[in-house]
């Protein structure tokens, strides 16, 4: 059994621990704590029955827009639907706040995550040629996708 549930202090360091285990431009628990203080950015957490932290989303929100800016589920948990109960939960409750879309940026060869953005309903609105750049020096476009939360379920 998990739960979802809104972050609060005491999960900063948990969420800079699996930043640093999952990307390699890991945002650190100064940065996280910092990113908290400001109205609009929240974080939603998924915990494992003891309590351990397993997943999060950070958002960012203005008015009745908001960002998903990052997602990370911890390695032995993948794969078995736990992002997608985590921003299901994250879009009702940016539904209750009047919040009409929700917008995000993934790598274009982040298959998985395409895949599930897709399963959720995020629509491409727009391509970012060449946006991120690969340990070997090549590039990759970023793909700007939305969710119409005024229309999805």
């Amino acid at each position: 059994m998990q739960n979802n549930r809104t972050a609060s202090a005491n999960h900063i360091h948990q969420i800079a621990h699996l930043e640093r285990v999952l990307f390699d431009d890991a945002w650190t628990a100064l940065s996280i704590g910092h990113w908290l203080s400001f109205t609009g950015h929240l974080a939603a957490v998924r915990l494992s029955l003891d309590g351990q932290l397993i997943g999060y989303a950070l958002i960012s929100q203005v008015f009745d827009s908001a960002d998903l800016l990052r997602v990370g589920i911890a390695p032995d948990y993948q794969r078995q639907g736990i992002a997608q109960q985590l921003l299901t939960t994250v879009t009702a409750q940016l539904k209750q706040q009047s919040v009409e879309r929700l917008l995000l940026e993934v790598r274009e060869d982040n298959t998985a995550a395409r895949a599930l953005y897709g399963k959720l309903g995020f629509q491409q609105i727009h391509i970012r040629k060449n946006y991120y750049k690969n340990t070997d020096g090549s590039r990759c476009d970023a793909l700007i996708l939305q969710l119409d939360l005024t229309t999805c379920r």
